[in-house]
Parts: structure tokens; sequence; C-alpha cells
């Protein structure tokens, strides 16, 4: 997603680089399966649309927003509930921080699990208990700090949240194509304990 000196959402900024990263996961782990996909904030999903033409997935998607083809609720509480771990991958391409939806979805994992996110610090999304206490924040911080905290310790704080529930990770950060924006893009693989 791209933003202006105004943090105005713009969603897929970089769209091959997001599909690149995906199809990664994808060959690696889910190469010749079929694949249930849950997209947490799809928007207009180009994203799976263009992977759902290679790849054999079913694919549910929640918005908050009323979008066509979507269903409309809050994913976090969906995760929370625990109705995420029916998935083999969990996309959470919001715009801003993702370890919220993380956090909420690695706690009732039952089997291996490929998440991916965008990890954005012009995001518009306020920073979460999650991540202030993973970077060891206890005291008032601007919100913008921690986004940039947040986006430069990324594999830290991912650690932090997972290593309760998890006995393995294995994380590909990439960085966008456009240099003016603070965006890094994000699959993860997990194995439950």
């Amino acid at each position: 997603m791209k933003t202006n000196s105004r943090s105005v959402q713009v969603d897929n900024g970089d769209l091959e680089s997001k599909i690149a990263l995906r199809e990664h996961f994808l060959e690696k782990y889910h190469k010749g399966t079929h694949t249930k996909v849950l997209d947490c904030c799809a928007g207009q999903q180009q994203i799976w649309k263009r992977l759902r033409a290679k790849y054999d997935v079913d694919y549910l998607v929640l918005d908050k927003k009323e979008i066509p083809g979507t269903l409309k609720i809050d994913s976090i509480v969906y995760l929370e509930a625990g109705h995420g771990i029916a998935f083999d991958i969990i996309d959470v391409d919001t715009y801003g921080l993702p370890y919220r939806h993380f956090s909420k979805a690695v706690q009732h994992l039952n089997k291996p699990t490929t998440f991916f996110g965008t990890v954005n610090a012009n995001g518009m999304t306020k920073p979460q208990a999650e991540e202030t206490a993973a970077l060891g924040i206890t005291c008032k911080v601007p919100d913008v700090l921690i986004r940039e905290a947040a986006t430069d310790l990324f594999g830290e704080i991912l650690g932090a949240i997972m290593h309760p529930h998890v006995i393995e990770y294995a994380a590909l950060i990439v960085a966008t194509r456009h240099t003016s924006m603070r965006t890094k893009y994000v699959g993860v693989r997990v194995v439950p304990r």
C-alpha cells in the first residue's frame, strides 16, 4: 500500500512483490495441495484473484468494509474466536501493523500454517498492546515512534509473539521496491507446539 505525505491509503502499492512473496511460500509449503486461504484484509482481492488462477485454493474473504464477495466482519474477532485453525494460510495485508492478527491466530493453531502480512510504519492503525509489549515499552510513547520501531524490529517482535505458541517459524521479509515507503511484506511459516 502506498502513502503520500498525508498517509492516504492506496491498496497494493507494490502488487508484484506481494504476489512473488506468496508464490514463494505456496511453492515451498503448499505445492500440489488443495489449500484453504483466509484473507483478512482483502480490499479489492487483487492479490488472491491472480493467485487463485494458478493455485488450487478455497478462499474466504473478511473485511470490516462492506465489499461484494466478502464476509463483513472484524477479522481480529474472527481469529480471536479460533476460526483461523480451519485454514492453511492466513493473509493479513492490513494498512499498518499485523501483530494483533498474528497474536490472536497463533494462540489457536493446531497444524503448520502460513501467515502473510504487510508491516507499514506509515500505517494509519494505532499501535496495539502486542506491539508495545514486544518492544518492551512501558511508558507513553508517540504512536509514530512505535510504528517506526515495530517496522524496523519486525523479526524480533514476531519472535516474541510467536515464541510461547510455536516450536518453529521461518520468516521471509521483503522490503518494498518503493524506497519512499517504510513498508515490509512478510511471509511466515509456523509450526505450533
